[in-house]
């Protein structure tokens, strides 16, 4: 058996972390963290792998090479456009062959029974089995597929259930898949295509044999700062079994070659000291807590229940509390750092929004003016950005209303049904508010749309029809021109949605990939952004992702108004609209 490690995409987990490093890279006490995960599969009879990688697979190649280093052969598919994590797999036939093979999240920390599932694969002979475990615990994903389960295990019944933050599913899926390669030919290519929310439902429909087979074992997936810190906490005290290091010179203490550590220094295990650090006279290292390579902690420095990255420094008589220490960053001498996230740069504003707020309870920053500087930039465009979205709204909503007031008499005249069509879709933080535009279709046409589902003409969840028969003669003529759109600005007005940001979506539509949802839900949705000026509706499901990742990356004052002037070219010429 082979197997496929998904560790491209477009996850944004972990920031300001993975700025520089992809998440299965971080180091977990000193050993990256998709290491682990290969040394797992060795372990259970599997040592041909292929990674899945964005277009530019350097920093895997760079730290496990060809993998003859692990006793394994690792091969590399790089992905130039965001194809989901069953659109990755069809190009991987050949690799693949005729055999069952198994698929693994890259974001998962496994010590599992892997030779049970695949076992129980082959004894079921089933085409799909889900690794499934017992609770969600440490995941922040808000989609989970509901499984009813018939006669040994068997799937019966596949369907996405939205779950709020204190409902719980009794199993969920692990992110491990075992697949018999018979099951290529079902994931449609040249579109992004999804394990969980597309793949799967669609053998339950077919009828083809899925089952359902509980992991035995430690099983998380890492999304958050906590959930890093946890696996690192875990692997230090032995927690998470059959990993062994080297360099132990005491019970719970290890220090790695050309390290020069004081004498006059004191551990309270669990401690790692990485390869060449510097350990200075009155330091306490106190554990859980790991020192990356290469770190330097001066005289008299106190760590506690921490995470040094490679090249941290920490200067002296300065208190390190529950914290990460990003790759380079310097503490200055005194500081009292607690439960934060330490870097060596400022964060743009995309970056502040991105993230995550576990442990920015002083900020993200090596020092307080770094991270003041950040916070002011950062404050200072929120307010201009919401003060210029009051105003506009508020002179669109007056300067406008003889229009506003001219299309609801056209619509209630040409048509029957209510002038506006609401919806409720999701905002900031996954907030839902009550969406309003004007009303384009006719007064049915949502109770019509599962009928004419298989007429989309885009991929991705979002259900689009160039001539849809729904559509009114008047509708036809507001979308052209996206005049349906102007009553959102009152949902801006009211700071349920900004002039610019991402389309507003509901929450069925945003299950396909969690982390372009995670991304887009940091910020308020607009009513233009940079995916509506890029070709609209034309626009591919993946180009989607990539723009709305891009925008809350990237996002600045210049950004938005150049999206706002590119949106009143792109209306004009009514480009992309249907």
């Amino acid at each position: 058996m082979k197997a496929v490690i998904l560790a491209g995409g477009q996850d944004t987990h972990l920031v300001p972390l993975v700025r520089t490093v992809p998440k299965p890279l971080l180091p977990v006490a000193n050993r990256p963290m998709v290491e682990y995960v290969l040394n797992l599969l060795k372990a259970s009879g599997i040592r041909e792998v292929a990674l899945t990688v964005n277009a530019a697979a350097h920093p895997y190649e760079d730290v496990l090479g060809d993998g003859r280093r692990l006793g394994m052969r690792l091969h590399y598919s790089r992905e130039t456009v965001p194809r989901g994590t069953a659109g990755c797999l069809p190009p991987l036939a050949d690799f693949i062959g005729r055999e069952p093979f198994m698929v693994i999240h890259g974001g998962l920390f496994l010590n599992a029974d892997l030779k049970a599932l695949a076992e129980f694969h082959q004894l079921r002979k089933a085409l799909a089995t889900l690794g499934v475990r017992r609770t969600a615990g440490g995941s922040r994903d808000w989609h989970h597929l509901e499984l009813r389960l018939g006669e040994g295990d068997r799937v019966e019944g596949i369907t996405v259930r939205d779950l709020s933050d204190r409902e719980q599913l009794s199993s969920v899926p692990a992110g491990v898949y075992v697949f018999d390669s018979a099951v290529l030919p079902f994931i449609e290519t040249g579109v992004y295509y999804d394990i969980k929310e597309q793949l799967l439902p669609r053998l339950r429909q077919e009828g083809k044999p899925v089952f359902a087979c509980e992991i035995q074992g430690y099983c998380l997936n890492v999304l958050e700062m906590k959930d890093y810190l946890k696996v690192n906490r875990s692997v230090l005290r032995g927690e998470v079994n059959g990993y062994r290091f080297d360099g132990q010179i005491a019970e719970g203490i290890w220090v790695g070659r050309g390290s020069d550590v004081s004498p006059m220094a004191t551990f309270h295990g669990p401690v790692m000291i990485g390869r060449d650090c510097v350990i200075g006279p009155g330091v306490q290292i106190i554990g859980p807590t790991c020192v990356g390579d290469g770190c330097f902690v001066e005289e008299g420095a106190l760590l506690r229940d921490s995470l040094l990255l490679p090249g941290a420094r920490v200067e002296r008589n300065s208190r390190i509390e529950g914290c990460v220490l990003a790759a380079d960053t310097v503490i200055s001498p005194g500081q009292a750092l607690r439960e934060v996230v330490a870097i060596p740069e400022n964060l743009d504003v995309g970056e502040l929004d991105l993230a995550d707020t576990e442990l920015l309870i002083q900020g993200v920053a090596a020092s307080a003016g770094s991270y003041a500087q950040s916070q002011l930039r950062y404050l200072l465009y929120r307010a201009f950005k919401r003060g210029f979205d009051l105003a506009t709204a508020l002179i669109g909503l007056v300067g406008l209303s003889p229009l506003l007031l001219a299309v609801a008499l056209a619509i209630k005249i040409t048509s029957p049904g209510p002038v506006f069509f609401r919806q409720r879709r999701c905002g900031r933080h996954g907030r839902e508010f009550g969406m309003v535009k004007f009303r384009t279709m006719v007064k049915d046409a949502e109770t019509m749309q599962a009928q004419l589902r298989p007429l989309s003409e885009v991929d991705g969840p979002v259900f689009k029809i160039e001539n849809d028969p729904r559509s009114t003669d008047l509708g036809r003529l507001l979308r052209k021109y996206s005049l349906d759109e102007m009553p959102q600005l009152w949902n801006v007005l009211k700071g349920e949605m900004s002039l610019v940001g991402p389309r507003p979506l509901a929450a069925r539509e945003m299950r396909f990939c969690p982390a372009w949802r995670d991304v887009r839900l940091k910020v308020r949705p607009g009513i233009t952004g940079l995916w509506q000026v890029s070709g609209r509706s034309k626009t591919s499901f993946h180009d989607w992702i990539r723009l709305d990742i891009e925008y809350v990356q990237e996002q600045s004052i210049f950004r938005d108004f150049q999206i706002l002037f590119k949106t009143l070219s792109v209306v004009l010429r009514a480009l992309g609209s249907f």
